[in-house]
């Protein structure tokens, strides 16, 4: 017990001071000491091995001012118990509990190891990657008098060999000492006392067995598609300058050498090492061939086949503006790319210059306040994880997986729509890089017309770099799922959803969808492959009203599939995501409808019958309700007569023959629907083919306006790569 004292009391003064607190998560199965401090986007800190979270003390300070600083004890080190799941484990839901969006990882020595087989896996979950004096890119072979000194500190711990190491880890340790001051004792004080821990000496063996003695596989390395840099102190004598330099030409990732420093740059040369992380968040350029380049090019519908010459990779609004005044002042064509899942492809330009805003994923929710304010790189499920913990949460899609922006851009709807408004109704502010290069801030009071026009057609407008929405009181426990009948049932079916839908409140959305029932364990093997009337539902109400609320769905009777419960938003936001596979090739025809006629629903109903497309769907998407209560001229967005998106959804695998055919029959299925349209469509539903007469229809009597509001911000056009508004 005295000895466990003195640790903790130790600890505490390595520690103190710093800008940061101290808490204790459980994580896959251990418990793990976590140091966080600072505000904004969230960074995540892996030390190296028999180390702890207290190598990071000298950098910690100035990172805090600017990121939300997030620095665990490995499993087994430091104070953290060991765990019986994997290392890669711990690290995912360790960045599920303290990350509210996509962090920078950062791993030094063997936590670079560590880092690394985690991007290659979960490279989605990250915004960049920073591996310093890494360990694991080749097989472990230090310099042999780091060996002796190693070897000699792990069997036998004392001041000494202590120190001993640590003159071959640093390149000058008595400088290190002078500027550690009265850290450095109990810096080392703490070293030793963990390392003479039986179990803490166990945890270092295993991490070395794992992720330094072996080399990391050269395709696992190829594999990690997050923005990728390296840190290096040029004196390394555990993985010599050399293997970062061979790392850097094989995978293309940008290599920052720090002078004067061994493998602990963050603790000898804090301030180089800063200025070299700073570097490595700033905007990074791509090229195609490029590793990552590819990634930041593949889109969700596989069909659109576009290369830019230039992919920007911004960090914040001023690398963006960069971006837009080197596009403008060199004539080249300008595309940004938020989640790219828009099915026109509008997300690339050929042989122009692409701002992919994926590194912008932070989210900052005001519960009280009950806003959030959401970066242009962030996806859905983004915003959704970081709201809910507050039970709050705005319009955004039903797929989890769509980027924020071009819905949000496009007037945006989901399964909130029908309480709440389009997207853009609950849009309280922008900011946003005009054409010009300037960063504006938008909204009701500043740059009213701007604001205007984004919500709807801002992609025309600008790029937007951040939204703040309002907040409203949702879950996070909510009603819904997947419910079918057979196909065979429809001429019942589809009048008993008029019926649902004509009298529902709106709190329960509900969508009819004509598919083919999928290969999933939730639907009887026998159904597998064929058709049904589906109903997707969400119900945000009192949950002691289900029954009630159901009882016309249950009323039907004898579904084939049934997987309605009540479930967390967020799960439900993302039940979907499976149905539409990126990668397949995706062909629709759209229209906004103000009822469900007898007319309508025949077509619904023979269209289907008739459909030779395996992955087909024709849905009804039921939005009536709030956005209906507003004035045709309240945003660019309009289309405040509609009650229903109707949607014929084709969907084929890449290599399909009979591809032509499907369009064909897509574009036929679409204009039957035709003549019970409101005449006008969603924009971020209409396909690259679709004329201009169809945007012109969309935004109705609202073009005029906005074609004016695009010559005062945009006269040359300079955004184009969109459902182009052209300046009046």
């Amino acid at each position: 017990m005295t000895d466990q004292l003195e640790s903790q009391d130790t600890r505490r003064r390595l520690l103190a001071g710093l800008p940061i607190d101290e808490r204790r998560l459980s994580l896959a199965g251990a418990s793990t000491a976590v140091l966080e401090g600072g505000d904004g986007p969230p960074v995540v800190l892996l030390h190296g091995p028999g180390a702890h979270a207290g190598q990071w003390l000298r950098v910690i300070p100035e990172l805090a001012t600017c990121h939300r600083v997030i620095a665990p004890d490995l499993p087994g080190h430091g104070a953290s118990e060991a765990g019986e799941e994997s290392v890669l484990a711990w690290l995912d839901e360790l960045i599920t509990a303290t990350c509210e969006a996509a962090p920078v990882l950062v791993g030094n020595n063997a936590g670079g190891s560590v880092a690394a087989r985690y991007a290659a896996e979960h490279g989605d979950r990250l915004s960049q990657l920073v591996l310093v004096d890494a360990l694991g890119l080749v097989a472990f072979d230090p310099a042999p008098a780091f060996a002796a000194a190693l070897g000699a500190f792990m069997a036998e711990p004392t001041e000494a060999t202590h120190d001993e190491l640590w003159r071959h880890c640093a390149f000058d340790l008595e400088a290190l000492r002078r500027h550690m001051g009265e850290r450095w004792e109990p810096f080392g004080a703490y070293n030793l006392d963990r390392v003479r821990t039986p179990s803490v000496a166990a945890a270092v063996q295993r991490l070395m067995e794992e992720f330094v003695l072996a080399a990391t596989a050269p395709e696992t390395l190829a594999g990690i598609a997050v923005p990728t840099t390296l840190i290096w102190g040029r004196h390394d004598l555990a993985t010599p300058l050399a293997v970062a330099e061979a790392a850097s030409a094989e995978y293309g990732w940008p290599l920052c050498v720090i002078e004067d420093a061994g493998d602990a740059p963050p603790l000898e040369q804090p301030e180089a090492f800063l200025d070299a992380l700073r570097s490595a968040l700033a905007m990074r350029v791509l090229r195609p061939g490029d590793a990552g380049f590819a990634e930041a090019t593949l889109l969700w519908n596989g069909m659109i086949d576009k290369t830019p010459a230039i992919v920007t990779q911004p960090s914040d609004a001023a690398d963006v503006a960069r971006a837009v005044r080197f596009a403008r002042d060199r004539g080249l064509a300008l595309s940004v790319r938020g989640g790219g899942h828009n099915i026109a492809g509008t997300a690339l330009v050929d042989g122009g210059l692409t701002i992919d805003m994926s590194s912008l994923r932070r989210v900052d929710v005001d519960p009280e306040a009950k806003t959030a304010t959401v970066g242009a790189g962030c996806l859905l499920e983004d915003v959704d994880r970081a709201t809910q913990r507050h039970g709050l949460a705005t319009p955004l899609g039903f797929f989890s997986e769509v980027g924020v922006a071009g819905l949000t851009l496009g007037g945006g709807l989901g399964y909130l729509t029908r309480r709440f408004g389009w997207a853009v109704d609950n849009l309280l502010a922008v900011e946003v890089v005009t054409a010009d290069g300037r960063i504006r801030t938008a909204g009701r009071d500043e740059h009213a017309d701007l604001f205007w026009a984004i919500r709807g057609a801002g992609a025309n407008l600008g790029a937007v770099t951040s939204f703040t929405f309002a907040l409203h009181e949702v879950g996070p426990t909510v009603y819904g799922g997947l419910i079918a009948w057979p196909f065979e049932r429809a001429e019942e079916i589809l009048p008993a959803y008029r019926a649902l839908t004509s009298v529902a409140g709106r709190e329960l959305t509900a969508y009819l969808i004509l598919m083919r029932a999928p290969e999933a364990p939730f639907v009887p093997e026998e159904w597998h492959g064929r058709r049904v009337c589906a109903m997707a539902t969400c119900f945000t109400g009192d949950l002691g009203e289900v029954d009630r609320v159901f009882a016309p769905i249950r009323a039907i009777g004898e579904p084939v599939i049934d997987v309605l419960r009540e479930q967390p938003y967020v799960e439900l936001q993302s039940y979907l995501n499976d149905s539409e596979p990126k990668g397949d090739h995706y062909y629709w025809r759209t229209e906004f409808v103000p009822e469900l006629s007898d007319g309508l629903l025949t077509v619904c109903r023979e269209a289907f019958a008739e459909c030779p497309v395996a992955g087909a769907e024709i849905g009804l998407l039921h939005i009536g309700g709030a956005l209906n209560e507003r004035a045709d001229d309240d945003g660019a967005i309009g289309n405040r007569d509609a009650q229903f998106v109707f949607g014929v959804i084709g969907m084929w695998p890449p290599d399909e023959p009979r591809a032509d055919a499907f369009r064909r029959w897509v574009r036929a299925a679409g204009a039957r629907a035709q003549p019970f349209s409101t005449g006008a469509t969603y924009i971020n539903f209409q396909t690259a083919d679709e004329g201009d007469e169809r945007v012109r229809a969309t935004y109705g009597a609202n073009l005029g306006r906005l074609a004016r509001i695009k010559r005062k911000y945009d006269p040359d056009n300079v955004f184009r790569s969109n459902r182009n508004v052209r300046p009046a």
